[in-house]
C-alpha cells in the first residue's frame, strides 16, 4: 500500500467549529479546553482562544481527552504537537496520536468503531437541498434523479418506469453528482439492488467501484459530505430530545 493510499485511509473530518466537539488537553503546565477543528483516526486539529491557549513547542507530548456526540464515553489519547499556527484571536495546534497499548486501545474502542464504520454510515440529503444524480448504464442512456440516501460506499435513488427500462441489475453505470457545489464527481459504480415500492417508482441501490481510480479521487469528499450530514442529523436529534 502506498504512502498516498495510507494518507487517504486516515479520513480527516472538518468539524466546521461545532461547539459540542471539545477536547481537554493536559500538559505539565495544566489543563486546557479546546475546540476540535478536524479529526481523523491518526490525529486532531485543536483551536484555543488566545488568552486561554497553552504555549507548546513542536514535539511536545500531551494527553488528550476527546468527547464526541457519537461516542458515549470520552476517549483518551497520548499525542504530540506536530504543528502550531498563531492567529489574531486564537492559537491552533495539530496533534498526532501516539501508538496505544492494547489496554489503551480497548478504552478507546468506540472511537475506532466510529471511524471504521464511518464510510458505511448512510444519510439522507435535506429535501430543501436535493442532491441531483445522473446514471448512465451500458445502454448509454441517461437516467436523471435525486439521491435518496448516500454513504461513502454507495447511494440509492428512485426512478420512474421509463428510467427503470434503461437500467439493469448488476449493470455497470457511471454516476455524476455534485456534493458541495464544486466540481461534479464522476464515479464508476455497479447496480446492486432494485426494489419496487408499490407505486410507479423503482428504487435502485448502487455501490461505488472502489477498485476504479474514480473512487480514489472522490472518497475523501464523499466521506466528508456524509459526516457533515451525520453531524447535522445528530444535532437535530439532540435538539428534539432537549426540547
Amino acid at each position: 500500500m502506498s504512502a498516498e493510499r495510507d494518507r487517504r485511509s486516515a479520513y480527516r473530518v472538518q468539524t466546521s467549529g461545532a461547539r459540542d466537539l471539545l477536547a481537554l488537553l493536559e500538559t505539565a503546565g495544566g489543563e486546557f479546553r479546546g475546540e476540535i477543528r478536524n479529526l481523523s483516526i491518526g490525529g486532531a486539529g485543536l483551536r484555543f482562544a488566545l488568552d486561554e491557549a497553552p504555549c507548546l513547542a513542536l514535539g511536545t507530548s500531551v494527553r488528550l481527552t476527546i468527547s464526541l456526540p457519537l461516542v458515549t464515553e470520552a476517549c483518551e489519547f497520548r499525542a504530540r504537537v506536530c504543528h502550531r499556527t498563531e492567529r489574531r484571536d486564537c492559537r491552533d495546534y495539530g496533534m498526532a496520536f501516539e501508538p496505544q497499548s492494547a489496554r489503551e486501545r480497548r478504552r478507546s474502542e468506540a472511537f475506532y468503531r466510529l471511524f471504521n464504520r464511518r464510510r458505511a454510515y448512510r444519510v439522507t440529503p435535506d429535501p430543501a437541498q436535493p442532491l441531483p444524480v445522473s446514471a448512465v448504464g451500458s445502454a448509454r442512456t441517461q437516467v436523471l434523479s435525486e439521491v435518496n440516501d448516500i454513504s461513502a460506499l454507495g447511494l440509492s435513488f428512485f426512478t420512474d418506469r421509463e428510467g427503470d427500462a434503461r437500467l439493469t441489475l448488476d449493470d455497470r453505470v457511471t454516476l455524476r453528482l455534485s456534493l458541495d457545489g464544486g466540481e461534479p464527481l464522476v464515479l464508476a459504480s455497479v447496480i446492486r439492488g432494485r426494489i419496487l415500492d408499490g407505486t410507479d417508482r423503482v428504487r435502485y441501490s448502487v455501490a461505488f467501484d472502489r477498485a476504479d481510480p474514480s473512487f480514489a479521487e472522490a472518497e475523501e469528499r464523499l466521506a466528508d459530505y456524509v459526516m457533515v450530514l451525520q453531524r447535522e442529523e445528530l444535532q437535530r436529534n439532540a435538539s428534539l430530545r432537549g426540547g
